[in-house]
């Protein structure tokens, strides 16, 4: 597929944008007519699509919004097997989700407000986390998804810092209300936020491996912004960052899958099993981190089935199954 779409943006910076796109649909069109159709032929059409409107993009300097949507719009509903008219819809939500996960981002929030942001979460496990978090001062690693009001379903979670537990929170986007957020916890004086782009992962690891620390690491982010390793998603291999399961298995601590969802009703937050960091049946370590990342890309895989609009980077899947066809996120 990488050297199809290679020779398409090579034909593109030739031959013009339209003039490609035209071609490729043409011979799309062939492939149907001789009944030749099959599930990864109509993915490559989506995504040839959505790479030379991207490469247009980088030349002409202005991305052509209501195009991009419409063909992101057909890729999801060849990649979810859902309706085209679905697919638009929850391109539209997803929008409207992400500007106001951003909005609530930037707001100030007095501690009163912040308190009734995190009691909206309707959370089952919540005794056995608390326990769990008593009972337990070895370091652990908290897996995070950019999925539903994550930003508030972290603070809540940090209610149950035991006194004297380090937290470090590895995040990428950066809000007002984060010591706010955890000053209601009371945990804000041993929590640090780290800037994922600045942050060694021999650093965390060291930390770690000092004991008594949690991490909050999150275990989405695009393949543009992270070394990455090949799993299945939605049927299909994929690339997800690879970092958690690498930096758990150095420091020998386990994971806690977290995250965050709205079921229509109300926000729930969720926590998964218990996943041990370490290698299993003489496995390699490359092995080791490919089946750690799987369990983690499974257990968001459930949420992102029944509400993928609730996923941050919804408009970024086909970066997911190939890079060719991933706009730079200021584009998104």
């Amino acid at each position: 597929m990488n050297h199809f779409l290679a020779a398409l943006l090579m034909d593109c910076k030739k031959s013009g944008t339209a003039c490609c796109l035209h071609a490729l649909d043409r011979l799309m069109q062939k492939v149907w007519f001789d009944r030749r159709q099959n599930e990864n032929a109509v993915l490559l059409h989506h995504l040839a699509r959505l790479a030379l409107l991207l490469e247009s993009s980088r030349h002409e300097d202005s991305l052509q919004k209501a195009r991009w949507q419409e063909y992101l719009a057909e890729y999801l509903a060849a990649r979810l097997a859902e309706p085209f008219s679905h697919c638009q819809n929850l391109l539209r939500q997803h929008e409207i989700l992400t500007y106001l996960a951003d909005k609530r981002r930037h707001l100030t929030l007095t501690t009163e407000q912040a308190r009734q942001l995190e009691q909206q979460f309707q959370w089952a496990q919540e005794d056995d986390y608390r326990q769990y978090s008593m009972s337990d001062c070895h370091s652990r690693i908290l897996a995070a998804y950019h999925f539903g009001d994550y930003s508030n379903a972290y603070a809540r979670l940090a209610r149950h810092t035991v006194p004297g537990r380090h937290r470090l929170i590895v995040r990428q986007l950066q809000s007002h209300n984060e010591s706010r957020l955890l000053d209601t916890a009371g945990s804000a004086g041993n929590t640090h936020f780290l800037d994922s782009h600045q942050t060694r992962p021999i650093e965390l690891v060291a930390r770690l491996r000092q004991g008594n620390t949690t991490v909050v690491l999150f275990c989405d982010l695009p393949p543009a912004q992270a070394e990455t390793i090949e799993i299945d998603l939605l049927g299909q291999p994929a690339r997800f960052p690879r970092a958690l399961a690498d930096i758990a298995l150095l420091a020998a601590c386990p994971i806690l899958p977290v995250i965050a969802y709205h079921d229509g009703s109300r926000h729930q937050l969720q926590t998964g099993r218990l996943i041990q960091a370490r290698a299993v049946h003489s496995e390699s370590r490359e092995a080791a981190t490919r089946r750690i990342t799987q369990r983690l890309v499974s257990f968001f895989e459930r949420h992102f089935i029944r509400h993928p609009e609730q996923w941050r980077y919804l408009n970024l899947l086909p970066a997911y199954y190939d890079i060719a066809a991933s706009p730079d996120v200021q584009h998104a």
